[in-house]
């Protein structure tokens, strides 16, 4: 039986995934922010709980000692992200919007490499159509958060998590990298999150999918036709990164530094 680490999965589309994949027969490792709401998800399941706060390094290490002991895993899915105004540092004296959507996921991948599967070890970082609304592809500028919302520093922490996903394909070579989006979904992130523009929070009451429809539309493509590493999906279709912002060579030289000042190499 395959194995899917889910991050994030305690709500929304990540409890949806875990759904998913459970009627594909996979065996799920969910993952919360601590360890009471990873209970909450896990309780009266066959799933196994697993957590750690994936802004600090220490509780990353932590989270792949658990992750080990659970066995190989198959597929790595970086589902937790944030959407928030607050310009607060993280952790690592970044955004938290960095923190969260684009340091959390290389720092994890990183540290899970060992604990892969041989058989096609496949990570997909859960990105956003917001990632084409970025404005430019210098992510230093979400080092220091400006205090915009979605068509800002989230915009472009989300065009980050595509080029991350390019970088780490051309690192990882014995695993295959992907990104895809669940598109505009009714989630505590969106109806009910002050940091989303007002008529899009009212415009999620009424003209959003569901969390199970979005969890078909981050996978539903990528498991029928195991898409090559470094491949950016968008509504159920590959993308040509190289005829977008994250897929310019300045693109990598702005990660490259912006990971570099949360102390995270790859």
């Amino acid at each position: 039986m395959k194995k899917v680490l889910i991050t994030g999965a305690s709500g929304g589309i990540g409890e949806a995934m875990c759904r998913y994949f459970e009627q594909r027969g996979y065996s799920i490792i969910a993952h919360a922010r601590d360890e009471a709401k990873a209970r909450a998800v896990t309780n009266g399941t066959e799933r196994v709980a697993v957590w750690g706060d994936l802004t600090k390094a220490e509780e990353v290490d932590a989270l792949a000692g658990q992750v080990g002991k659970a066995g190989p895993v198959d597929l790595l899915v970086h589902n937790a992200g944030i959407l928030s105004t607050d310009k607060t540092l993280g952790a690592n004296g970044l955004g938290i919007q960095a923190e969260v959507n684009v340091v959390a996921p290389a720092r994890l991948t990183k540290a899970l490499a060992g604990h892969m599967s041989s058989d096609d070890p496949t990570v997909v970082i859960v990105s956003s159509t917001a990632a084409n609304f970025a404005r430019s592809n210098d992510y230093t500028k979400i080092i220091e958060p400006n205090g915009s919302s979605l068509f800002g520093d989230y915009a472009l922490s989300k065009a980050a998590a595509n080029a991350l996903t390019i970088e780490l394909a051309r690192v990882f070579e014995g695993m295959r990298i992907l990104s895809t989006e669940p598109g505009f979904v009714k989630t505590k992130m969106t109806h009910t999150n002050s940091h989303m523009p007002a008529p899009l929070r009212f415009l999620a009451k009424f003209a959003s999918s569901t969390p199970d429809k979005a969890a078909h539309r981050c996978f539903d493509h990528i498991l029928a036709t195991t898409p090559d590493s470094g491949i950016v999906v968008q509504a159920g279709k590959n993308i040509d990164s190289a005829k977008r912002s994250w897929g310019k060579e300045e693109a990598f030289d702005s990660l490259r530094k912006l990971l570099a000042k949360a102390g995270v190499t790859l």
